[in-house]
């Protein structure tokens, strides 16, 4: 107990660094030289495909493998080669780790009670707050296999919660939920988190999660960093093909730079359209790919001629295919020459203005342009 409560005052400033980290399996890499920083109070979303090593990073932290190579510390305390239970931290994992015989109320309450710093009053009222929280005040008294996939996810999430510690490590906690009550959660999260002055670590899939909780967003692939910003600068400035990929839906493009100026960039495309861009630091007569983003295309019926486009990037197109989404549709459109449709994304209200196979004038803004060197 002495030696968890000297940790404990070490991690008031609940800072993480993370240093030249290598996590192999066998012969393969799985976290491959990553150097890191995490803010205290910070609320970090890590972001990206199956398999990018999202997964074990958190495990990492958490003591529950072994790095490679490389150097965790919280605070100002190495924690590298700490046992899990020594470690302070709250890791809930993507299949729950719930005690089968034990309710949920006893569940909740199982660090507070091997820890010992709560009276018995004060853990009834800790367990009503946090499952009041979940949405599951009314089970307190079920047993894991009497609950939904999504239910037992709240149980882990209240489990964290009641841990009582300074940092987070969330692995995909509202995967399981239905849309309506994920949205809810992931607010209250990160409100819990912030009232609390938790660090936390939260490993996501969904991308309009990320953007909406995240102090900032870690970007991997097979192990290594693509990008780690803010979410607004992942989205509208990403500095690699992968990330501008991974984040938002897009029509993928493929040319080759043939000018370059102070004021953009002018790509030839294999339909012979000239694709002006912005500026770019790349070379003339290289290979690039552009990602156009689906919002920042916009459509206009032929037929309406007080409404014509004027400036760069304007081509004419079929409309091909109408996709409704709810309150936005995707409409796509085949450009002569070109091998990709482009989808544009319009309010639903207006997608009777685009008929099927009727002809549309597109145009793209070319602020909302970056090539890529092909990856």
């Amino acid at each position: 107990m002495k030696f968890r409560q000297e940790l404990w005052k070490l991690y008031t400033e609940n800072s993480i660094k993370i240093r030249n980290l290598t996590v192999k399996f066998q012969e393969k890499t799985v976290l491959d030289n990553l150097h890191l920083t995490i803010h205290p109070k910070e609320y970090l979303v890590i972001l990206g495909p199956t398999g990018a090593g999202k997964t074990t990073l958190l495990r990492t932290i958490a003591g529950l493998l072994k790095p490679t190579q490389g150097n965790i510390v919280i605070g100002n305390f190495d924690i590298t080669n700490l046992p899990p239970e020594d470690r302070e931290v709250a890791y809930l994992p993507q299949n729950y780790s719930l005690f089968p015989y034990m309710n949920v109320r006893d569940n909740v309450l199982f660090s507070p009670r091997v820890k010992k710093t709560k009276t018995d009053n004060e853990m009834t009222e800790l367990v009503t707050e946090v499952l009041d929280m979940v949405g599951l005040k009314e089970r307190y008294d079920a047993f894991p296999n009497e609950l939904s996939g999504g239910m037992m996810q709240r149980v882990g999430l209240a489990r964290a919660i009641a841990a009582d510690t300074k940092i987070f490590l969330l692995d995909e906690p509202l995967r399981a939920l239905d849309a309506r009550l994920n949205i809810q959660l992931r607010t209250e999260i990160r409100h819990l988190v912030k009232d609390l002055g938790i660090t936390c670590l939260h490993v996501t899939h969904d991308q309009d999660e990320a953007l909406s909780i995240a102090d900032r967003i870690l970007v991997l692939k097979e192990g290594k960093i693509v990008q780690m910003g803010k979410p607004a600068t992942i989205y509208n400035r990403p500095q690699n093909y992968f990330a501008a990929y991974f984040i938002g839906e897009s029509t993928s493009l493929e040319g080759v730079i043939q000018e370059i100026t102070d004021e953009c960039t002018i790509v030839l495309l294999p339909s012979n359209h000239q694709l002006i861009c912005r500026p770019s630091e790349l070379e003339k007569g290289v290979k690039v790919k552009i990602l156009a983003k689906t919002e920042t295309i916009d459509l206009n019926p032929i037929e309406d001629s007080n409404h014509e486009f004027q400036g760069d990037n304007i081509f004419t197109g079929e409309v091909i295919d109408r996709v409704f989404l709810g309150k936005f549709s995707n409409i796509l459109v085949k450009i002569e020459g070109m091998n990709n449709p482009l989808i544009a994304r319009i309010s639903s209200y207006d997608v009777d203005k685009f008929k099927l196979n009727s002809l549309v004038q597109v145009k793209i803004e070319p602020h909302d342009l970056t090539p890529f060197l092909e990856e």
